[in-house]
């Protein structure tokens, strides 16, 4: 496949903002978990980017709303199932990280092989930077008595798009540059298109 045009010159009417379509199956769910959000013009380029392929490859599923654009690092779990004491936890364990700031070039999209056929947006440039961060805020989690998942080879990504319709991988003839300066604890509400944030930590600057 060809690769896609700088998404800059990309044009599209921000006045109609495109759902996010979820399986019925989550609605009314709150999940817990933190992740890296991307400053205002990254989210934007990611957006646009988003819109574009749906529009090329007419997917029925809409690109996810920009407010709910990130890259998970750390699932704590569905709230419903964890202790009453599991965000205070999570707040803790986050100020003893004290990693480093970063920066990553996402340069491709592909469709990753689950059910939902979500359609991500990755690159190799700052992944290692990445996996330490979430290596460090996994093992600071399990210390704090919660039980989290740490994968050493993760992908990060940015889900853009629940396709259910796999696309061909696409390199991006221009990356798109994420600083990573800070990362959140976010409380998604399922059904409600809406994330909230629980504390803000910064990563050290070199």
């Amino acid at each position: 496949m060809a690769n896609v045009p700088n998404t800059a010159q990309m044009s599209f009417d921000f006045g109609e903002r495109l759902a996010a379509s979820l399986p019925t199956s989550t609605i009314g769910r709150h999940d817990l978990f933190f992740a890296l959000v991307p400053d205002g013009e990254t989210a934007e380029r990611a957006f646009r980017l988003a819109c574009d392929l749906h529009r090329e490859h007419g997917l029925a599923a809409k690109p996810r709303p920009l407010p709910l654009l990130h890259m998970t690092l750390c699932g704590i779990g569905e709230i419903a199932k964890l202790p009453d004491t599991v965000v205070d936890r999570a707040r803790r364990a986050a100020e003893g990280v004290g990693a480093a700031a970063f920066a990553m070039n996402l340069d491709q999209v592909f469709t990753f092989r689950q059910r939902q056929h979500p359609l991500v947006l990755c690159g190799e440039d700052g992944s290692d930077s990445f996996r330490m961060l979430h290596i460090r805020l996994g093992l600071a989690l399990r210390n704090s008595g919660l039980r989290v998942r740490i994968q050493r080879g993760m992908q990060p990504h940015m889900t853009l798009v629940y396709g259910r319709t796999p696309v061909t991988k696409v390199k991006l003839s221009r990356p798109i540059a994420l600083r990573a300066t800070e990362f959140a604890l976010i409380r998604s509400h399922h059904g409600e298109g809406r994330h909230e944030h629980l504390g803000r930590w910064p990563l050290r600057q070199n």
